[in-house]
């Protein structure tokens, strides 16, 4: 993303099997990038337990 340009980026289904095998914490699953806060993800525990499931950065 450059400065300017799109506010976030939806990852691909290969960037997010990357991103997630890079992850150290496997209970989240990346899904996006804001541009200036960060990834948001799934949080897969949460998800089976029928919480909210979706991470905002920070």
């Amino acid at each position: 993303m450059e400065l300017g340009g799109p506010v976030c980026k939806i990852y691909s289904g290969q960037e997010i099997l990357n991103r997630y095998q890079e992850s150290i914490d496997k209970d989240l699953i990346p899904i996006l990038l804001f541009r200036d806060y960060g990834e948001m993800c799934i949080n897969i525990r949460h998800y089976k337990q029928e919480k909210d499931y979706l991470t905002y950065p920070g």
